[in-house]
């Protein structure tokens, strides 16, 4: 006994091929076509339910091409143009216009093309168009006493770098100590050196007096002794560094600290 249901045939409306339905589903003659890709394709346009005239064509107003773009979105600026690009060179155009009319304008001073500046910058701006033309105009135009880096003259004699040279020297007296000291160690071939935050760091040792009498010392006039002198093999290392006053260091001079003790005593507070 075959218990199938006889179905029923009919043909696409859209790709007009037959297919079969079941009876069941044949109900006011709804089923028009064979799937949903066809019924798909065939509302398309005027055909489609929600149809409103379909999209209304333009120009490009930045290069001619046409446009197309739907009557309700043409109010929110759609159509005018056919890409990103071609809207981004109109609306930049339109905006640099409207930039420029609201700036002043002058001429470079060197290619005499056009420059538009801001009003208030007129004064301070607008002498050259481009970093090219700036250095033609301070090589040519802004020569000599007419360039506002212009000092008289005095750069281009030896004199001005020597009156600067013993500026810096006064200003910089703890400088020119700690070079002159380093440069006698490496004329002597000594082994070692230090820097200006380990002469700081063994002043604030001290507390800024002799190790040897104890006496109060003025950092310029005090003296940086080496414990082992460096004419007995003695380094320039800091750990073989120390202050010492004036008439200290001159009665050491270059005796070992045993030889210094043996001489003038105790060296902690015996050589006054």
């Amino acid at each position: 006994m075959n218990h199938r249901k006889e179905r029923l045939i009919k043909v696409c409306e859209n790709c007009k091929r037959e297919f079969s339905i079941l009876p069941s589903r044949e109900k006011n003659n709804k089923v028009r076509f064979c799937s949903r890709n066809c019924q798909h394709e065939y509302f398309v346009g005027e055909r489609s339910p929600t149809w409103r005239g379909g999209l209304v064509e333009g120009k490009c107003a930045e290069c001619g091409k046409s446009t197309f773009a739907k009557p309700s979105h043409l109010k929110n600026g759609e159509g005018k143009y056919c890409s990103k690009n071609c809207r981004y060179v109109g609306v930049g155009k339109k905006n640099s216009i409207a930039s420029l009319s609201k700036r002043a304008k002058k001429n470079c001073s060197v290619c005499d093309m056009e420059i538009y500046i801001k009003p208030s910058h007129v004064t301070i701006e607008g002498t050259y168009c481009s970093r090219r033309c700036m250095k033609i105009g301070y090589s040519t135009k802004l020569a000599g006493a007419n360039n506002p880096n212009y000092r008289h003259g005095a750069s281009n004699t030896p004199s001005y770098f020597h009156q600067a040279a013993k500026k810096w020297r006064l200003n910089n007296k703890d400088k020119v100590a700690h070079n002159n000291r380093l440069t006698r160690a490496i004329r002597k071939n000594v082994k070692g050196g230090y820097s200006e935050e380990d002469v700081r760091k063994l002043w604030e040792r001290q507390n800024g007096s002799c190790i040897l009498c104890g006496v109060c010392l003025s950092r310029n006039k005090a003296h940086l002794d080496h414990i082992i002198p460096v004419s007995k093999g003695g380094t320039n290392y800091i750990g073989n560094v120390q202050y010492l006053c004036a008439q200290c260091n001159l009665r050491k001079g270059s005796l070992l600290p045993i030889e210094a003790k043996r001489k003038y005593g105790n060296l902690l507070g015996t050589m006054l």
